[in-house]
């Protein structure tokens, strides 16, 4: 009789001994603690329904789903990728920590991009746990669109650890990259040009500022062209939420993005160690892209901080039309030095130079959304079932859909005709070892119904993947370094 009611006693404290630690926790985040966590009964997991201040804080197994291989289910990464209905193709570029391939969506052939980032380091894995759950709460025109995530792990022998690979299936951009297409031409773009494409990406950082999410590494590297050369943001590794939901300022302490685009505060950080508010950080490189655009150069060089907090600038030979007094106001108020006297969103958008094409970027896209929903373009079933972003973006803190697991895709494609799944053009990374099929599948994000099953499987050598960080171009100007030489990934 006495060991059962011990039992009982101590199973009840138990639970809220656990469910005050994480309380705890909670506060150690910045999370209001009554509306944080959320127990579910019969043992289920703990939700999450308050995101805290960066991704890099959550588990990746609540941010996506993990197979491991060797599994009962599968033997290679193509019958993984075909089971949730894509087939990759040839290889597209190579960055320092990713690999980017040409997919399709075997549903109806659309052609996407799939990413593949090696997320062994602690490093990348950040980078890949910040770019799937921004582009899983952030919708728009100009922003690079997410179709499908999930990661591969790979069983080695006892002696090393497992290494992982996350795959991203996201739209492709038909185009090249901003910067690729500058380097193209002799001089800066025309006015009209200019102002358009500012306009765009403006909508698409404005969109995520009010997600109130930072993408903190905006570049001309990191916006892509599609076949109407429109602009598409993408790159997301250093992004990081700004604000709490009483829009109170989380204020970072880290010393990233590219140098050419960094405002001064963030210099100061390795001078002095002080903080800074992310969203004016955008403001600057925003600011430092649209003079790009126009001159074709950058407006400081080495050294960048002392000429930036002089604040002056030079047009060059290499424009192709004299700025107005409308637009250097603009660019003086967007470069100004000290972020308090920057220029925010809300004064970028009322801006004589620049509100009229910015209204006219917001109702086409006023317009797109509502052809989408008439006439069902959207296909919100479909996208539901892979976990997609709709049209209605997850709302980060305190929407039960940000922290709903998503269900994994079942296969149209029977066991026994994953040996006809071939890849076209296949790269040496889908092709190589073929795994032994004594093992057991993992499944961790996945419905609230279903239950979540880890078993041990035998261990046996991975493919020999090559991956890395999203793809970086050479910028024309030779000051400009790429991310793995002036970013630094960490958890702030």
């Amino acid at each position: 009789m006495c060991q059962p009611i011990c039992k009982c006693i101590k199973k009840a404290f138990g639970r809220r001994v656990k469910k005050k630690i994480v309380r705890i926790n909670s506060r150690e985040m910045g999370v209001n603690e009554n509306s944080m966590i959320k127990t579910e009964k019969e043992g289920k997991s703990l939700r999450i329904s308050e995101m805290p201040s960066t991704p890099s804080k959550l588990k990746t197994e609540t941010l996506t789903e993990i197979y491991r291989l060797p599994s009962r289910e599968f033997t290679t990464v193509e019958e993984i990728v075909a089971s949730q209905g894509f087939e990759m193709n040839n290889e597209l570029g190579k960055g320092a920590y990713a690999t980017v391939f040409k997919a399709r969506r075997l549903r109806d052939n659309l052609l996407l991009a799939c990413k593949v980032m090696d997320i062994g380091k602690a490093s990348q894995s950040i980078a890949g746990k910040n770019e799937i759950f921004t582009m899983e709460h952030i919708n728009h025109p100009h922003i690079i669109r997410l179709y499908k995530h999930f990661i591969v792990e790979y069983d080695h022998n006892q002696k090393e650890k497992r290494s992982r690979s996350m795959y991203i299936f996201m739209q492709l951009a038909e185009g090249q990259s901003l910067s690729d297409h500058m380097k193209s031409k002799p001089t800066g773009l025309p006015e009209d040009v200019c102002r358009r494409m500012f306009a765009q990406t403006t909508s698409a950082l404005k969109h995520m500022h009010d997600r109130r999410i930072a993408h903190r590494d905006l570049k001309a590297g990191n916006i892509l062209l599609d076949k109407n050369n429109n602009c598409l943001v993408s790159d997301f590794g250093l992004s990081k939420i700004a604000r709490r939901k009483d829009n109170s300022v989380i204020k970072s302490t880290k010393y990233c993005g590219t140098m050419l685009y960094m405002a001064p505060e963030i210099f100061m950080i390795k001078e002095y160690g002080m903080d800074y508010d992310p969203f004016p950080t955008d403001v600057w490189a925003l600011g430092v892209l649209l003079f790009f655009l126009i001159n074709h150069e950058y407006p400081y060089t080495n050294p960048i901080l002392e000429q930036a907090l002089a604040h002056n600038f030079k047009f060059s030979y290499k424009k192709q039309f004299d700025p107005s007094n409308e637009l250097f106001d603009l660019l003086y108020r967007m470069l100004h030095p000290y972020a308090d006297s920057r220029l925010t969103m809300p004064e970028i958008y009322k801006h004589p130079w620049c509100a009229k094409e910015l209204s006219a970027v917001e109702e086409a896209i006023i317009a797109k959304d509502k052809c989408q929903k008439v006439t069902g373009l959207a296909d919100a079933k479909f996208e539901a079932d892979l976990g997609v972003n709709t049209s209605k973006p997850k709302d980060i803190e305190t929407s039960d859909s940000s922290s709903k697991s998503v269900t994994p895709v079942k296969s149209k494609i029977s066991k026994k005709n994953f040996s006809k799944v071939k890849l076209h053009n296949a790269p040496k990374v889908f092709s190589q070892n073929r795994l032994s099929p004594n093992s057991t599948p993992v499944s961790t994000k996945v419905s609230q119904s279903r239950k979540v099953t880890t078993t041990k499987s035998p261990h046996s050598s991975p493919p020999q993947t090559t991956v890395g960080l999203a793809t970086e171009t050479s910028s024309p100007n030779p000051n400009e370094k790429s991310d793995s030489t002036s970013t630094s990934l960490g958890k702030n």
